[in-house]
């Protein structure tokens, strides 16, 4: 997949379809200046339509020969001043009209400086392409019909003004974005007999080997050797155990800042004795939503070579099966933190995961840890599908992941952390269980994890929502949707 940029007029684009992303105020006018003489008949033809240039509204026609181009969209970008998200979004559409008429080549045309587009020729550059590649994407290596497996477009050019250094820096970033976000989402789409532990242990590996990070897997009998007994309890019931992935990026230059990144790597979540009801269970193979990101992360970062930062990969993986060795409600078990936990739901298995790979970070001496995790459906409820929950215990830390958020175009609602729910988690037989009762479940389980990193900086991003896609929109078909690498990435670049 490519992306280039093009000072060419829009009317001379060597591309199949030329998309073009029209403000409401004057689309007529910019749509006229930029098709030439054919723009009149279009713009007619458009009004007749009914197309008004709202917030992703389109109107497609073919050119029948009278442009370069075969065939013209127009997309609105509406009134007002667009979030990230909202602009990152109209890649999407550009990119998925392209498949939906067969083109392999899109053009892209914006008016780069609109207020629209937030003022920002480069940022709005980044956005953009970024959406254009997750627009195309398509998993879909197990199907048979060829036109079922027809790809998206194929190659990107986007027509400014000027082809500078920094629009060429945007363009990379968002290549380097991009290929980690699909890292991610080609992760969760496996099927589960294929991505387990070990299989994302292999994953991690290669990415080290790739882009020279230095790695430590350990395997299921070294993580109890370890007294990881919590993310081993776990992938007890198993035939390929639990695994700790630790992938260690180190920049060039002065090291001005340390990281860790701790992903929720559950590869199937049958909820183990506490047994989900078969409609539950139905895609517990993207419950390691939260791995994915991580090392998607790690795609990213290895692509852009950020100096001045070292990051920490962590990735806790196990399978919660139900087997004559699998873990039970009522065992006692103590964590790598020393702490003990009564277990009183299987099916609270993540928060397990984490805590072990929790209190191995903090003995990376980093400065602040970020995990994440499809953690909670409690979230879900509170949040609906679009928001990953935020929790932070620190407010500088708080505010850098929330901007980094924005930037990145991903979308975050900080949650309380009331230290008055941490009752809920008591028990009298060991330091806690690892749930409370119903109410307040995204708050208490993060109060759990809270518990395993002692006064770090630490932001727990309960993903439970956003990471599971169950209809297309414009950046991803269904299947995981790759959410958090792009805020993981944003945050360790220092973007808000």
């Amino acid at each position: 997949m490519t992306l280039t940029l093009s000072t060419a007029p829009a009317t001379e684009t060597q591309s199949e379809e030329l998309a073009l992303l029209l403000p409401q105020s004057d689309w007529q006018a910019q749509a006229k200046a930029q098709l030439g003489s054919l723009g009149d008949a279009i713009v007619e033809l458009a009004s007749t339509e009914g197309f008004k240039a709202g917030i992703g509204q389109k109107f497609s026609t073919a050119t029948l020969g009278q442009l370069s181009a075969r065939r013209v969209t127009l997309i609105g970008l509406g009134k007002e001043a667009l979030t990230n998200d909202e602009i990152r979004d109209m890649g999407g559409h550009a990119s998925r009209s392209g498949h939906q008429h067969k083109a392999n080549n899109v053009a892209v045309w914006a008016p780069w400086q609109s207020a629209q587009l937030g003022g920002d020729r480069n940022a709005a550059l980044k956005l953009i392409s970024e959406g254009l590649i997750l627009g195309a994407y398509r998993f879909s290596r197990y199907l048979t019909d060829e036109d079922a497996k027809a790809a998206g477009p194929e190659n990107f050019s986007l027509h400014v003004t000027d082809t500078d250094a920094a629009a060429q820096s945007a363009l990379a970033a968002a290549e380097a974005v991009a290929a980690g976000v699909c890292v991610a989402r080609d992760l969760g789409n496996e099927p589960p007999q294929v991505c387990d532990p070990a299989y994302l242990a292999k994953i991690g590996q290669g990415l080290a080997d790739t882009h020279g990070f230095e790695a430590n897997i350990f395997e299921h009998d070294a993580l109890e050797a370890k007294g990881m007994n919590l993310l081993a309890a776990v992938g007890r019931g198993s035939l390929t155990g639990s695994r700790l992935i630790h992938l260690k990026y180190t920049g060039k230059g002065e090291i001005k800042r340390t990281l860790a990144f701790v992903g929720k790597g559950v590869t199937f979540d049958t909820g183990g004795y506490s047994l989900k009801i078969s409609g539950s269970m139905l895609g517990m193979h993207l419950d390691m939503c939260g791995s994915a990101a991580v090392l998607g992360a790690a795609e990213s970062i290895g692509r852009l070579q950020p100096e001045g930062v070292e990051i920490h990969f962590l990735v806790a993986s196990a399978a919660n099966m139900v087997s004559k060795e699998a873990f039970t409600v009522n065992e006692i078990l103590k964590g790598y933190g020393g702490k003990t936990v009564e277990i009183n739901n299987t099916d609270a298995e993540g928060r397990l995961c984490l805590a072990d790979a929790l209190a191995y970070a903090v003995e990376l001496d980093v400065d602040e840890i970020i995990d994440l995790a499809t953690l909670t459906g409690a979230c879900v409820v509170a949040l609906g599908e679009q928001y990953t929950g935020m929790f932070c215990n620190n407010e500088q830390m708080a505010s850098g992941v929330l901007g980094a958020a924005s930037a990145a175009g991903e979308r975050l609602w900080r949650m309380p952390l009331d230290e008055r729910l941490r009752d809920k988690l008591k028990s009298s037989v060991a330091d806690m269980k690892n749930t409370g009762d119903r109410w307040g479940g995204a708050i208490t389980a993060a109060l759990f994890l809270k518990e395993w990193v002692g006064d770090k900086a630490w932001t727990h991003l309960d993903i439970a929502g956003p990471a599971m896609v169950e209809g297309e929109n414009p950046l991803s078909p269904k299947g995981g949707s790759g959410v958090g690498v792009a805020t993981l990435v944003s945050y360790a670049l220092g973007q808000s």
